[in-house]
């Protein structure tokens, strides 16, 4: 059975567009516009939705009856049931389309207008957040100067070295040839201690004959860095023990008894030791001044004749690797 007349004008007005074109200004003013259409909701108050919405929006949108321009963003309104409405927004600035379900089962209706206006409106920002929100600031790079620390050094420095000695008393034998052999390591910063051990040979004359003299000596000390790069001295106090071995030999075998004595020596020493690195060995010398503690005398006959005492000097030339 065909329809009435008013029926299908009012089926049909409602899916017309309505009013409205809502932007953020007139298009007098060449700001965006926006439509509304609004299809199936034959009991709403059409021309009421659109006022509430301009007021919605009155901060930036304006409402225009005829003539929507192409393009403007689409604003849409379906009614599903009496009791539930679709809003629909085909957004042309965010190129994004946004919709939300709103249930009326609960409102009045001559309050639908408003709620609806007022969740359209809603929407509507929501879909512009992205535009409002303020854009990331971009920080400038600054140019810096950076002094780069110190260079703390490794405290667990190791080296082994061995050279050739001379070691002379102030009071006894003629200078002492022979080799050192040392080890240290920087068990801290600046802090090195050592080991090592020498042997040492001597030849003197004495009266009736010559004395032949062998000092064997164990050593330890500790000491400060002074200097690191590219010359690495420093200073350092030692300790050595040992034992000096002496055999008389008579120029009269028949007429002097020989003897062979063996007797404990040790000194205080202190030590200026530099270094000059090469990668991955070095090159050193080493200077000592002491004083002996346990003094050792040599005699080929009765009488004293060999005295190993008192003040002393060393010095050695040392190679090796590590440090």
């Amino acid at each position: 059975m065909a329809r009435p007349a008013s029926a299908r004008f009012t089926r049909w007005s409602a899916s017309a567009w309505v009013a409205a074109l809502l932007g953020v200004a007139s298009p007098a003013l060449g700001r965006e516009a926006l439509t509304l259409q609004v299809r199936d909701c034959p009991t709403l108050d059409q021309a009421e939705l659109s006022r509430l919405l301009a007021l919605e929006l009155v901060d930036s949108a304006s409402l225009v009856l005829t003539d929507p321009p192409v393009g403007a963003t689409q604003l849409s309104l379906e009614c599903r049931s009496d009791d539930e409405a679709l809003l629909q927004i085909d957004d042309r600035l965010t190129h994004k389309q946004v919709s939300r379900n709103v249930a009326l089962a609960q409102v009045a209706g001559n309050a639908r207008a408003r709620v609806l206006s007022i969740a359209m409106a809603e929407l509507l920002r929501a879909s512009r957040l992205e535009l409002t929100a303020r854009p990331p600031q971009v920080v400038q790079p600054v140019a810096r100067l950076v002094v780069a620390p110190a260079t703390v050094e490794n405290g667990r420095r190791f080296s082994v070295a061995i050279g050739p000695s001379a070691q002379a008393f102030a009071r006894g034998a003629d200078v002492f040839w022979g080799a050192t052999l040392l080890a240290d390591v920087e068990l801290a910063a600046r802090l090195p201690v050592e080991v090592g051990a020498s042997l040492l040979r001597d030849s003197a004359r004495v009266r009736g004959g010559r004395a032949e003299l062998l000092l064997g000596t164990l050593q330890a000390g500790a000491g400060w860095v002074l200097l690191r790069r590219p010359f690495v001295g420093s200073v350092r106090g030692a300790a050595r023990l040992g034992w000096l071995r002496g055999r008389g030999i008579p120029d009269d075998s028949t007429r002097t008894q020989a003897r062979q004595l063996g007797l404990p020596w040790g000194s205080a020493n202190l030590c200026f030791d530099g270094r000059l690195a090469l990668k991955p060995a070095f090159v050193g010398v080493r200077l000592e001044a002491g004083y002996t503690l346990a003094n050792a005398i040599g005699r080929v006959d009765t009488s004293n004749e060999l005295e190993l005492s008192g003040l002393l000097a060393s010095a050695s030339l040392l190679f090796g690797l590590g440090g």
